[in-house]
């Protein structure tokens, strides 16, 4: 009687806490069986009510925790199978999303069932992919390379640098020669800041 006020008034949490035990539970009867199964989907649409409310309110982790709890009632309740894999990926979780496909998967198969409605591999593709991007995006972009400070200004290289800036953006390889002590290094340094400030990266 209180389960039925408590679901009457809309209190889902209150009415599950006085569900308690399954109904008449070890009766064999089948009367008792109908009732059993009767309360159990009522106990089930109260959590539905409560994930759903979850996931409306932003609580993500409390969602999560209703749809678990339906899917130990019932593994193979596949509505409350993606609603939970959708809860997981949106906390930033998509392995545990898509352990969830694949273990509901297993009991699938276990049970003869045979394989995921084409929405529930739609969505795990999606979760995939998502997450595929989401660890190219965590790659950090390629860091300038490190170019020895110039101390003193160059005189005298104006048309040098701009020729040897041609050669840099045109080709992969520029190699600087001559004897030691003409300045190839700090030569080399300039073109390469300039480099860098019009985009491009190197290696130090």
């Amino acid at each position: 009687i209180h389960f039925d006020v408590a679901l009457a008034r809309g209190d889902h949490a209150e009415a599950i806490a006085l569900a308690g035990a399954p109904f008449l539970e070890g009766c064999p009867e089948d009367w008792a069986l109908a009732e059993r199964r009767t309360v159990d989907e009522r106990v089930a649409e109260a959590r539905r009510r409560l994930a759903d409310a979850a996931r409306d309110a932003g609580d993500r982790h409390a969602e999560i925790r209703h749809r678990r709890a339906l899917l130990r009632v019932d593994p193979l309740d596949e509505e409350s199978l993606r609603a939970l894999m959708e809860a997981l990926a949106a906390l930033g979780n998509p392995a545990a999303a898509l352990d969830a496909f694949h273990a509901y998967r297993r009991t699938l198969s276990e049970s003869l069932r045979g394989t995921p409605d084409p929405q529930t591999v739609a969505l795990a593709e999606k979760v995939r992919r998502g997450s595929a991007e989401t660890e190219t995006a965590r790659v950090p972009a390629p860091r300038p390379a490190a170019l020895p400070a110039s101390l003193t200004s160059l005189v005298g290289r104006d048309e040098l640098l701009v020729a040897l800036g041609h050669q840099v953006r045109s080709h992969r390889l520029v190699t600087l020669v001559g004897p030691g002590g003409i300045g190839k290094t700090r030569l080399a340094a300039r073109v390469g800041e300039e480099a860098l400030r019009d985009g491009a990266f190197g290696v130090p």
